[in-house]
């Protein structure tokens, strides 16, 4: 498939699930009833007005903005269609990503297509959920580091926040992955010593020269100065969420990891299975 022709296809029809969702549910759903009065006092200029049971900042309000720079009301259908073009853009993006990392034109417009599927975020495409625009973010923030842009990422990286703030996680991982990515070659050499005793060598002579964790820093400094902004809003904040704090506190829940387990292993099944494959057939050679 055409990465032309797939994205033609998608585009089609995720507008016409967002027009089966207005007509069905015209009126807000969900926590919808909490983001659309929120960008509709936005775009009313009502910016000091603000919903305490909001927890997430107003980087989808004010994206949301560019419907009165084009003349349009900030109805639901309206709002909607923000996160539709949004959506657009995440599968230009993952498409981006894929061929990157897979270099196949042809499979990555399947893969792209796979991907921009999936149930979870394609949902959140047709309604005024903040979902789409922190994954579109995110996602270009890895694209712009794999491309060696990294004040780049970190900027986007950076607004990523102003949409969901746990993106701070991803920014920090994104930041290690490029500093370690650097240094790719060395760890590859090491990974593949003789002896586990040459591969320590190697990479403790790796760690200890004081001219890799300088090239280290300067690459990982962009997304540090995000997380320690990050950093001093939590604490200029007294929490991670803005609104609704008795009801958002951070702690340990072990049963989410287990649902997050169980979910990745489904949807990794075909890749687990492939990479299982590929190492009994190793060990058989050896």
């Amino acid at each position: 498939m055409k990465t032309g022709a797939a994205f033609a296809v998608y585009a089609a029809g995720s507008y016409a699930v967002l027009q089966r969702i207005n007509d069905v549910v015209p009126e807000p759903y969900m926590d919808e009833i909490f983001h659309v009065p929120q960008a509709q006092r936005y775009c009313a200029g009502e910016f000091y007005e603000w919903d305490p049971k909001l927890t997430t900042p107003p980087g989808l309000y004010l994206a949301s903005l560019v419907l009165r720079l084009c003349g349009l009301s900030c109805s639901v259908p309206n709002l909607r269609l923000v996160n539709w073009v949004l959506g657009l853009g995440l599968f230009w993006t993952i498409y981006r990503l894929v061929h990157r990392l897979h270099s196949s034109s042809t499979c990555a417009a399947a893969a792209t297509m796979m991907l921009a599927t999936l149930p979870v975020p394609f949902f959140c495409n047709h309604l005024y959920y903040t979902d789409t625009a922190s994954l579109l973010c995110v996602l270009l923030t890895y694209l712009l580091s794999l491309q060696q842009r990294h004040t780049a990422a970190a900027v986007v990286g950076g607004l990523s926040l102003w949409m969901r703030q746990t993106n701070v996680v991803w920014v920090a991982l994104i930041g290690a992955s490029a500093a370690l990515h650097l240094h790719a070659r060395e760890i590859v050499s090491a990974r593949n010593a003789l002896s586990l005793q040459q591969s320590v060598v190697q990479l403790s002579g790796w760690a200890t020269r004081w001219s890799n964790w300088r090239k280290s820093a300067a690459v990982w400094a962009p997304y540090a100065a995000v997380v320690a902004l990050f950093g001093g809003f939590v604490m200029a904040n007294g929490g991670i969420v803005l609104g609704d704090k008795q009801h958002h506190q951070a702690g340990l829940h072990l049963p989410q990891l287990f649902y997050f387990y169980a979910y990745t292993c489904v949807l990794s099944m075909p890749t687990v299975a492939l990479a299982l494959s590929r190492l009994a057939h190793s060990i058989r050679q050896r």
